[in-house]
Parts: structure tokens; sequence; C-alpha cells
């Protein structure tokens, strides 16, 4: 069950709606906080998500947040981002929730806003980019993925997108959300996302948060391209004005700088051993 509060405009919201669990201090900049003072039905910025309950957080009045959560048993409890875009009356997804059931509540969610999910995209094959296809496929929304995302996905005996395409540059939405290969890294096949209007760069899990102390899960990483990666980002999107990890919290581009650290940090470790 969703409670919806109407948040009051600031510099970066203007009348939006979320989820009561989203906590929107934790992904906006600090002149984003609501004025609780003037409509107890604000949404409160020192309000922590319910463990485990997928949250939705407004960047604006067309691109939200969403992080589902995995109890994992190497990294303990951790939350995965992805982005939804509405172009009118039409919702793009970047990333599915990780599980299905998450996929229903949001695509539930995107509904009772009065949207229709139209298209989703997924940025590697790990199941926190992929864990919704089979039921969006089900459901007739157009799922896509690189043709080598797909590849991988059909050895791993998963479900596979409906639509796919080659590395390089796709465009998802055109004018609104560009797809990009720039690289190996965290793994083989992962892509990141430009968003040109509001100048935001999903790196999915090729980024690192700020909060990151390690690489994370990297059995299946190039570690030797991982860092031309980080480079070939950080010359291509030199305008971006926000970096939202796949894992953590949004920043700026001291994410692509701190990703570059961790893996030199690996490799000065791992050349101890």
């Amino acid at each position: 069950m969703f409670t919806f509060f109407n948040i009051k405009p600031t510099q970066l919201l203007a009348t939006l709606v979320c989820i009561s669990i989203v906590t929107v201090a934790s992904l906006m900049p600090a002149q984003a906080a609501t004025d609780s003072s003037s409509d107890s039905k604000l949404i409160q910025t020192q309000e922590q998500p319910v463990k485990g309950e997928l949250t939705i957080t407004p960047l604006s009045k067309s691109l939200f947040v969403h992080e589902s959560f995995m109890q994992t048993q190497q990294y303990g409890f951790v939350g995965s981002n992805g982005l939804i875009l509405v172009d009118g009356k039409s919702a793009y997804l970047v990333d599915t929730p990780w599980s299905e059931t998450d996929t229903i509540k949001l695509v539930k969610w995107i509904s009772s806003q009065g949207y229709k999910l139209v298209a989703s995209v997924s940025t590697h094959s790990h199941d926190d980019r992929t864990a919704g296809i089979d039921y969006l496929n089900r459901i007739g929304v157009a799922t896509y993925a690189s043709d080598h995302t797909n590849k991988l996905l059909q050895q791993a005996g998963k479900p596979t997108t409906s639509h796919s395409f080659k590395e390089g540059q796709f465009d998802f939405v055109e004018s609104k959300i560009e797809v990009h290969f720039v690289g190996a890294g965290h793994t083989i096949d992962n892509l990141v996302v430009w968003f040109p209007q509001s100048k935001l760069l999903y790196g999915g899990c090729l980024v690192k948060s700020l909060g990151s102390k390690s690489l994370g899960y990297y059995g299946e990483a190039d570690l030797n391209a991982w860092p031309q990666s980080i480079a070939n980002l950080q010359s291509q999107f030199a305008q971006s004005n926000q970096v939202l990890p796949g894992h953590g919290s949004m920043g700026d581009k001291q994410l692509l700088t701190h990703t570059i650290s961790l893996l030199k940090q690996h490799a000065l470790t791992s050349a101890e051993k």
C-alpha cells in the first residue's frame, strides 16, 4: 500500500508526488529540502525508508529515482538504484528493481500516477538490473538491452529482453535518454545512461558511490579496462551536474574520481598479496 504526499516547490522540486517511505534528503542537494512547517502532510526529510521497501524519490517533475533492496550473503543489506523518466503520459524505466515483486509494485505506482510504462532498458545482465524483465515482457512493456547483455542472460538461462541494440550509443528516448557503452568495468557489458536535459549521468554499477570503501562484487569485472572506462566518462560527460551510481547516494563528478581511487587501492592491495 502506498501513501502519497504533495511536496512543496523548491529550487529543484515543484509539486511532486512520492512514496511516503522516501528520504528525499538522501538523494537531493541540501537546497532542495522541504519546508515542513506549512503542511503536516509534507514529507519529512529526516524520515528513513522502511527497511527493504521500494522507494521512489523525485528529482524533477519528470525524473524519479527508484531504489530496491536485497539481502546479500557477502555484503549484507544492499540498495540498488534505477530511474523513471516521464514524457507526457508515457513512462520509461532505466533498470528494473532487484525483484519481480518490486517491479510489480513500481509498475502499479507508475499507473497510479496516471502514466503508462511503455519501455525499459537494462544496463547489464545482473539481477539488480534485470530481475523484472520477465514480468515486463508478460505485460507487454517493450524491454531493451544490448546484444551483449542478452547473450549473457541467455547463457545464464534467464529471460532476455524483447528488443536489443548494438553497444555504442542507443537513443532510448530521443533527445531525453541516451544509453552508452564507454568500456568494460564492473562487467564486460555495463552501460551508462545520459539525461541531456538535466545533465544527469547514471553510471550504474560502473561507478561507485562516495560511501563505497571497496569495489564490491568484481567477480565478472574487467579490472584492466575499468580505469580507462571511467576516464572515458570523465571526458565524454564533463558537463554532468549530477552522477547517480548503481548503488548508494547521488553525487557529482567526484564519484568518478573516487571510483578510480578505489581501483588503484584494489590494485595495490592485490599486488601485496
